[in-house]
This record gives structure tokens, C-alpha cells and sequence, in this order.
């Protein structure tokens, strides 16, 4: 109560220092520190409707842009972007193994409010999607005999830039990134795996080009689904759900196979998060059962199909509510995007265009059969959805020719 006391009191005094001989002034022209203190009360989307209102709170918004970029703002549900799952032709495909890809369909939305706004973005509309993490997304565009592949900000346009790769020519890739793009530490990886070895390439901030390794793989655990970083190694999340590792300093890679804890079985479809308590860093992994393996060697299981308690409340949220699944989970999921690709999908009422339901894409677990889940997960094989659902954190970063990758 103290500190919105003299908050008010603070806003009081720059509005009175705002007028000349008793005279009203432009919103615009209110001190920068006034403009900063009110913005930081709003969200994402208020920033979007502020910027809308008339010139003056435009150019009060652009005013402020760079230092808003800088605040840590208060903690929200994520928004999401709806997808396509395409399928590539079939002569790419290998030993009737096949390949899909997501091209973005230009619309987006905000979990709290389940509206979908169509954007005019170019960057938004038939760009391959890669990666959501922290705020951005990592695209490839191939149009017009031209390629580029950059991260992007949906909700300011900020726009980065990176060293080109062929993602077309990638078997089953998934990226990720060490942090943040704006971070000169950022590290970009993209692992894929074909023709019975694994490829792995990184790029630096400071670098210009990528960097290249290959290893061994006989596809006993099929291509990766996930990736998670903790303390330097890369974690990769096979679809079988075994594990590999990467030691980005090093360059090595190595095979772990199952965690501890986990039996083998069939896990054809699997949906995987992050989630971290204190300073250990977790990955539930939801198959045909539910296992949560904590990453650090030899990686084993904590928390397993046994927990129900775990496994009914986690699961059943994020299939019929998600909204519910993340404000329980807010604690313990950094960010909210560390789904593996594939992993979500929606049900759109095309009249009103507000999402209807959100669901876990071709999932399948001991679950449906038990409390009846099957309306929360498509039908396995089914050829008519299409609509893969990404999560991206709410972050407004303000455009600036300082983003660029080589700095």
C-alpha cells in the first residue's frame, strides 16, 4: 500500500512539472518517467491497442518503446499462433518415413481472452516455423528464388537476421536456442537425424556461419522431438523417449538411452515441457504413460504413471483447460513455449473466429481410456487437422538496427 502511495504521489508531481503556467499538455509531451511508470501496468495487449488510439499516444508509445523493451513486465498467460502442418513431396520422403513441416498462417491470438486476430504481417503468413522461445520466433522464408531465416517479434516486428541454412534440406530438425537473440551469448542449435547419423550444427551470435558435426546413428531411437539446455549440454528428447546429449563446448555427443526409471515401451507420440524447481531442470514427458526425468547424469525419473495425483491433474488441464494447466504450473515453467513442435492443436469456430477448444495433437495415453479424454486429443490419423497450435511469451522488444546478429 506504501509503495502505490508514492507511486501516485511520484505520478502526481511529474503531471503537475507536465504543465506550463496551468496549461494541459499532449500526452506525448508528459515526461518520459511518467510515460515508462504507466506503461509499466499493462500488457502486451494493451500495448497494441495504446499504439492505435490517435497519433498522440502513438508517438507517446514510440517515445518510450526502447526503455519498455528494458522493464521486466508482470508475468502472463502466453499467446499462441496458429499453424500448418504441411507434408513434403513424396520422393523426399525416406523408407515411407514421413516428413511434415509447419508453415505460419499469418494469425495469433492471447490464451486469455481465446480471440484470433489476423494479422497483416507478412512475416506471419507462409514462413516455415522453427523455434518459439523467449519472446521470439525463428523463421525460414524461401520465396521469390530468395532465403533468410531470422528471428522475429510478433507484437513489435523486431526482426534478427542469421547466418542462412537450407531448412528443406534438414531431416526432422529441431532448433533451439541458449538464450534469448538479443543475448551476445545466444547460441542457435539445429539437430537432425538421416542417412544413420546425426547432424548437429551451432551458430554463435559473433559468428557468421554455422558450424557443423555429424556422429553416428543407427535411428534405434528415431529422430528428436525436444531439446533442453542445462549447464552447458544439450538434452535431446527422442521420439522412442530416449536420450542423447550434446556438450556444446566440447563438441561431443553421446547416446544415454532411458533414463532410470522409465521402462520400455511403445511411445510413438509424446508431449514434453520444462519445468524447473530451484535450481534442478525437469522434463515431463507424457506417452502412453507420464514420466518426469530430471537432467543431470544418470538421468532418471522422479516422478512417474504411479504419482496420479501428478499425472491426472497436470495432464487432464492441459488437455480440457491449459489457461488452468499454466497458472498451476506459472511456478515452475520458466517460459511457457518449451512444448515440442507437433504437440498442440486447436478447434477454431471459423463464424466467430474464437479458438473453441484446445488440444494435444494425435496424443494418446492410459488416461483417455480411464476419464474418458479422447474429445481433448485427435483421432491418430486423423488427415483432417491441420491447425497446430505454437505458445510464444509475451515480450515486446523495441526494433533497432543494435539487434543485428553480428555484433
Amino acid at each position: 500500500m506504501g509503495s502505490s502511495l508514492m507511486d501516485v504521489c511520484k505520478v502526481q508531481d511529474l503531471w503537475n512539472h507536465g504543465r506550463i503556467d496551468g496549461e494541459k499538455r499532449c500526452l506525448c509531451c508528459l515526461p518520459m518517467e511518467l510515460l515508462v511508470m504507466v506503461l509499466g501496468y499493462l500488457s502486451i495487449l494493451d500495448y497494441l491497442s495504446f499504439r492505435v488510439v490517435c497519433k498522440c499516444w502513438h508517438s507517446a508509445f514510440s517515445k518510450c518503446s526502447a526503455f519498455i523493451s528494458q522493464k521486466q513486465l508482470p508475468r502472463q498467460l502466453p499467446w499462441f499462433m496458429l499453424l500448418r502442418s504441411e507434408e513434403f513431396p513424396e520422393e523426399l520422403h525416406f523408407r515411407q518415413n514421413k516428413q511434415h513441416f509447419l508453415l505460419t498462417t499469418g494469425k495469433f491470438g492471447d490464451l486469455s481472452s481465446e480471440r484470433i486476430y489476423n494479422s497483416v504481417i507478412p512475416e506471419l503468413c507462409e514462413t516455415r516455423f522453427l523455434l518459439s522461445r523467449h519472446g521470439w520466433l525463428l523463421l525460414f522464408s524461401s520465396k521469390n528464388e530468395s532465403s533468410f531465416l531470422f528471428f522475429f517479434n510478433p507484437f513489435s516486428r523486431a526482426r534478427i537476421d542469421i547466418p542462412l541454412i537450407d531448412v528443406n534440406k534438414l531431416w526432422h530438425p529441431v532448433f533451439d536456442v541458449s538464450a534469448p537473440p538479443t543475448s551476445p551469448d545466444c547460441v542457435v542449435l539445429a539437430i537432425s537425424c538421416h542417412n544413420f547419423c546425426i547432424e548437429i550444427r551451432t551458430c554463435c551470435r559473433r559468428e557468421s556461419a554455422w558450424k557443423s558435426n555429424s556422429y553416428e546413428y543407427h535411428c534405434v531411437s528415431g529422430h528428436v522431438v525436444n531439446t533442453v539446455l542445462v549447464s552447458g549440454i544439450w538434452y535431446c528428447l527422442h521420439e522412442s523417449g530416449s536420450f542423447s546429449a550434446f556438450d556444446v563446448v566440447n563438441n561431443r555427443w553421446r547416446f544415454l538411452g532411458l533414463p532410470e526409471g522409465m521402462t520400455k515401451g511403445s511411445q510413438a507420440t509424446l508431449v514434453s515441457y520444462v519445468i524447473k524447481r530451484g535450481t534442478q531442470v525437469y522434463l515431463c514427458v507424457h506417452g502412453n504413460v507420464f514420466n518426469e526425468v530430471l537432467l543431470e547424469e544418470p538421468l532418471k525419473v522422479t516422478r512417474n504413471f504411479e504419482d496420479e495425483h501428478w499425472q491426472i491433474s497436470v495432464e487432464y488441464l492441459m488437455r480440457t483447460c491449459p489457461e488452468s494447466a499454466f497458472e498451476l504450473l506459472q511456478n515452475e515453467m520458466e517460459v511457457f513455449n518449451t512444448f515440442n513442435v507437433h504437440a498442440w492443436c486447436v478447434a477454431c469456430n471459423d463464424t466467430e473466429d474464437e479458438v473453441e477448444e484446445f488440444r494435444w495433437h494425435n496424443f494418446w495415453s492410459c488416461l483417455n481410456k480411464q476419464y474418458q479424454l479422447d474429445d481433448w486429443n485427435c483421432p491418430r490419423n486423423n488427415k483432417e487437422c491441420s491447425t497446430i497450435v505454437a505458445w510464444i511469451e509475451p515480450v515486446w522488444v523495441h526494433p533497432s538496427a543494435d539487434l543485428r546478429w553480428m555484433l
